[in-house]
């Protein structure tokens, strides 16, 4: 089916989103070590006196001679949201995961629409609640998390908290889920991306 084929290459540019961004945390967490451990060795400044520093993202407005301040924050900050499994990864892949089931309510509808079906799916479901649980309720599951019946990570209260591997673990279970329903329908289908 055309749109879940669609569907699926979108997962696929969410996941590379998500890979990339994740990749882009580590280079800038570990260029802040880099430049804060460098100069901690000749002994010009304390890894706290550095922490304390603001970073600061501006913008260049040529046309006035100005520089707007977009954000601040303290390279400690800045550090904390980068590390390893820092504010950063988790919000991402909560991010992903909205966006996922925004696409899934439109591929759905046009399948539906197009081949005058009805799709249902545990997993969809369970990622709806997910996708409730970080929109209104700033990533605290909500208590129909508690009937999840595939993604059963989380419950009622719990912080809604997706690592890589439970990512990935969702990624391959949209794959596997678009296949079976391709199957249930008599279409054979292809995964892209893989």
């Amino acid at each position: 089916m055309q749109f879940l084929n669609q569907f699926l290459s979108t997962i696929s540019e969410i996941n590379g989103l998500y890979l990339d961004a994740k990749a882009g945390f580590h280079s800038v967490y570990s260029r802040i070590m880099e430049i804060q451990e460098k100069e901690v060795a000749k002994g010009h400044y304390s890894f706290d006196e550095l922490d304390k520093v603001n970073f600061d993202y501006v913008k260049k407005d040529i046309e006035n001679n100005e520089i707007k301040l977009k954000h601040r924050s303290t390279v400690a900050d800045r550090k904390e949201r980068n590390k390893p499994n820092g504010k950063n990864y988790y919000q991402i892949a909560n991010y992903c995961i909205v966006l996922i089931y925004q696409y899934w309510e439109y591929y759905r509808d046009k399948t539906e629409k197009s081949h005058n079906i009805k799709l249902d799916s545990n997993l969809m479901s369970d990622i709806n609640c997910y996708r409730n649980s970080i929109i209104h309720h700033h990533s605290i599951a909500n208590k129909k998390v508690n009937k999840c019946k595939i993604l059963t990570w989380f419950k009622y209260k719990d912080e809604i908290k997706i690592d890589e591997n439970k990512f990935q673990t969702i990624i391959e279970k949209i794959k596997q889920e678009i296949v079976k329903m391709d199957e249930n329908y008599g279409v054979q289908h292809q995964i892209v991306g893989s």
